[in-house]
């Protein structure tokens, strides 16, 4: 598999599955909205679906015709084809996705080769290269309105993402459609012709990939204001395809043989080219991000090769990391802070609805409330048990929220705006906004009398009495071109801040005089906005620029420094007392925790994908995330989110940890004080006093039976602690030769396996008898920093870092019988849950290597996971790998 990061949060890495076997030759791709089932369309007609988290073929049915290209409405509901029937005519083809029935077919004139839906989804662009035109169907009539005659022979096909502009690739040009009257604009001259067009999300570049011989190969930058090429980026070969992630940041291509090129479109460079096990031809993206697929015809599979990974913050330089048994946290030893740093993994939510997309927490804390937008109803969940304890489906629709300090609720649809009672859910003020426009945020005045809400279809701020909900004043308007996203009103009240995209201004209306002020230029697409208490200052979550733009709310100017967030910063919360801002990144599935007058980051927490929305209680304590079921199976809702990282002290220098399920304890070594610690999982505090052995204890092994503790003495033994005794106490020390860097021991508990770092040996303690005694040293490796043991038994995995090697060892006679080469120098090493994957850390090379089981192979391109990683280990549900960075102070989650 190959492997990709991003240099901001959430980051995408390839690991994962082999191929997918269709049975049939593939010919195109693409993925559901909802990003749950991906969609192959075959030569036999026929199109299987594949579950994007199993990447299994879950259904198969008939689709009429070999699609050439695939697209979907964008609500999910219908899939549009173009290809060729069974008679070889052309069609373009529209399927009932949950019947899989062919609704409607049309007929076309010429092979089509391509196909785009326009962003109000009521038409498609289809080339038809031999007629040498562009088709335009309305998806409503179901027929070609309109043929658009083109220079040349059309292939390649892409649309901004406004839905403003076609483009269109032909003979050394790309021809620019108007999609408001379907006419050429003046072409963009190129030195080659584009096989692959893709545009960037704002509409600014568009990236064409070309290819006439060895010296032109790769890929043109395009200013689609200039029409001016402004750069070309060298390929190393042709591609046939290519993908844009959603926010831009990278193009994928499938660059010939086995390997996809990855580009940076910021830099204008290719940064990284991805091998995969197979001959990557047409490719998809998801937009979360978090997963790409190719398709082989030739060995009629699918390939995946994205996934995600994120980190979170733990201590300085966290040298150990094991995971509790239900899989729900994760505990590193943070050797340069003396502390275990607990991560929560799993996610704690509250199930409400499909589409879980607003919250808000009540002042005094004690309910939050979240809008279920397709269902339209809005949840009420107790915060002190976590349940859900009503609900309510207000007239009008949903969307935003607001709560009075007296805990009413304010919640604004597209045809209205209710005020509802906290306590009884029950209405107690209704207002159409028919008249008004439809409603898609509001945000109460500091005194609770006024309430604002946000209208598109015209763009304005109407002004209501917070108890009748009559109308306080006539709508103030923003402006004709412009979509308003976001509002929240000043601390001192007298102002008013209102965002809108695509001129990404955030304006400022005196709620006095009821006319905009000022009007301020932010970062791309400012999806939300956030006012500190004191009223100094202003927030812009900046969803394209993923970036937050901070504004002096006093002299209603911008300042001058954007902090840094992360992939599609999509809302905001701050906790004023601490200091802290709250930033959710969609894309990346993080809430990072920002500095609120420096904007450095302090912490980082995982959310789902596709996260909507996010509240604090008043303490500051708890974060509130509406996630939507866009990207799991599981069901939409709000996740709770504890803000406090648990950081448990320890002894000096903690290096190395074991975990004991059925006494529920965690074992710390302390390579400065010569100790054991011994913490409770459930208390998070010290379960009996540390077990005293000298020496610098550092790796730790536990019996199956958890009856011993073995520690790796750095000193040249391998010290044992009887942990069924109460308290735990010492045995005596087993001499080991070497210094011990890494222990295994195998599921019978018969023997404990000893690798030596300095002298590259193995040592077997032979534990069966009364007293542990060690057998002769075999010399294997050069520096042998890790061992591992399948659990059977029946196969050792022993980390030679002075070699780059990992080494296959036979138990029983200690033989060396393979030996496997990596791309570095390996520090530790685990095994998947299925044991078919052996995981490998690379320290000098700031990744992860994945080694075949099966095969004894590397399986494709290390995954970046930080600047030093060094302890790994995988969740106890198998579904992800943790990796420590000793430099950074921080743990990579990659999705397995």
């Amino acid at each position: 598999m190959g492997s990709e990061v991003h240099t901001h949060a959430g980051t995408s890495a390839a690991v994962g599955t082999g191929p997918t076997p269709l049975g049939d030759v593939p010919m195109s791709l693409v993925p559901a909205p909802d990003e749950r089932h991906l969609y192959v369309s075959g030569q036999s007609n026929r199109i299987a679906v594949l579950d994007t988290t199993t990447h299994q073929v879950v259904d198969t049915f008939g689709s009429a015709l070999s699609a050439e290209d695939m697209v979907f409405s964008h609500d999910g509901s219908r899939l549009y084809l173009a290809g060729v029937g069974d008679a070889a005519a052309p069609f373009l083809t529209e399927l009932d996705v949950h019947t899989r029935a062919v609704t409607r077919t049309a007929t076309l004139d010429s092979w089509p080769f391509r196909l785009v839906l326009t962003l109000d989804g009521r038409r498609l662009y289809l080339t038809l290269p031999d007629a040498r035109s562009v088709a335009v169907v309305d998806t409503n009539l179901w027929k070609v309105i309109r043929t658009i005659a083109m220079p040349d022979t059309p292939l390649p096909l892409a649309a901004s993402s406004d839905g403003r502009r076609v483009y269109v690739g032909g003979a050394s040009s790309v021809q620019v459609i108007d999609t408001d009257t379907d006419t050429l604009g003046a072409p963009i001259n190129l030195e080659a012709s584009p096989n692959n067009l893709v545009v960037t999300p704002e509409g600014s570049s568009v990236f064409a990939a070309v290819a006439v011989d060895d010296k032109l190969r790769g890929v043109m930058v395009v200013d689609t204001a200039s029409g001016g090429t402004s750069a070309t980026i060298p390929l190393p070969a042709t591609a046939s395809d290519a993908a844009i992630s959603a926010d831009g940041a990278r193009i994928y291509l499938a660059n010939g043989g086995s390997a996809v090129a990855v580009i940076d479109t910021a830099r204008r460079e290719l940064i990284r080219t991805l091998s995969l096990q197979g001959r990557p031809f047409k490719l998809a993206v998801l937009r979360s991000g978090h997963r790409g697929y190719a398709i082989d015809p030739d060995a009629s599979t699918v390939l995946p090769f994205l996934t995600r990974t994120v980190a979170v913050r733990t201590g300085p330089a966290p040298e150990a990391v094991v995971s509790a048994p239900d899989g729900g946290s994760v505990y590193t030893a943070d050797s340069g802070g003396g502390t275990v740093t607990v991560v929560d993994t799993v996610d704690r939510r509250v199930p409400t609805g499909q589409d879980a997309y607003k919250v808000a927490v009540t002042p005094d804390g004690r309910y939050a409330f979240v809008s279920n937008d397709t269902a339209g109803t809005v949840s009420r969940v107790e915060t002190a048990t976590g349940t859900v304890s009503g609900e309510l489906s207000p007239d009008g629709g949903v969307g935003e929220l607001a709560v009075r300090s007296d805990g009413r609720l304010y919640v604004v649809g597209a045809g209205a705006l209710n005020a509802i009672d906290t306590d009884s859910l029950h209405g107690v003020a209704r207002t159409a906004l028919d008249s008004l426009g439809i409603g898609i945020g509001t945000a109460l005045s500091p005194d609770g009398k006024r309430v604002y809400v946000l209208t598109t279809g015209p763009p304005a701020v109407v002004t209501l009495d917070a108890g009748t909900l009559a109308e306080v004043h006539p709508p103030v308007p923003l402006g004709q071109d412009v979509d308003p996203l976001a509002l929240t009103v000043g601390a001192d009240g007298r102002h008013l801040f209102v965002s809108t995209t695509p001129d990404d201004m955030v304006s400022v209306l005196d709620t006095a005089a009821f006319q905009v002020v000022a009007r301020l230029r932010v970062g791309a697409n400012p999806s939300d906005l956030v006012a500190s208490p004191d009223g100094r200052r202003l927030y812009a979550m900046c969803q394209d620029a993923g970036t937050v733009s901070v504004i002096d709310a006093v002299g209603l100017t911008t300042v001058g420094e954007t902090f840094p967030a992360g992939p599609a910063p999509v809302s905001g919360a701050l906790d004023g007392k601490a200091g802290r801002l709250y930033v959710l990144c969609s894309d990346a599935g993080v809430l990072v925790a920002l500095d609120a007058g420096t904007g450095t980051e302090l912490e980082r927490y995982t959310v789902d994908l596709g996260a909507m929305d996010v509240a604090l209680t008043p303490d500051g304590r708890y974060a509130y995330v509406a996630v939507p079921n866009h990207f799991t199976d599981v069901d939409g809702g709000v996740s709770v989110i504890d803000t406090h990282t648990t950081r448990i002290p320890v002894g000096n220098r903690p290096m190395g940890l074991a975990l004991s399920p059925a006494r529920r304890r965690l074992y710390v070594a302390e390579y400065g004080a010569g100790t054991v610690s011994i913490l409770g999982l459930v208390t998070r505090t010290a379960a009996a006093a540390p077990v005293s052995l000298g020496g610098r204890p550092h790796a730790l092994a536990l019996s199956h039976d958890e009856s011993r503790l073995y520690v790796a003495d750095a000193e040249g033994s391998v010290r044992v602690v009887d942990t069924a005794t109460d308290p735990p106490a010492p045995l005596p020390a087993v001499p080991v030769t070497g210094t011990p860097a890494g222990l295994a021991v195998p599921a019978d508990g018969s023997r404990v396996y000893v690798a030596d770092s300095s002298g590259g040996t193995l040592t077997v303690i032979d534990t069966a008898g009364a007293t542990p005694t060690a057998g002769a040293p075999v010399a294997l490796a050069v520096a042998a920093s890790d061992v591992c043991v399948t659990p059977g038994g029946g196969r050792l995995y022993v980390a030679d870092a002075g070699a780059d090697a990992v080494l296959i060892v036979d138990p029983g006679t200690l033989s060396v019988t393979a030996r496997i080469e990596l791309p570095g120098t390996p520090a530790q090493l685990a095994l998947t849950q299925d044991g078919r994957r052996l995981l490998v850390t690379l320290p000098a090379a700031g990744t992860l290597a994945q080694v075949d089981t099966a095969t004894l192979s590397v399986w494709g391109d290390p995954i970046p996971v930080g600047h030093v990683p060094h302890a790994v280990t995988v969740t106890a549900d198998g579904r992800r790998a943790c990796v420590t960075d000793v430099a950074s102070g921080t743990l990579a989650l990659v999705d397995l």
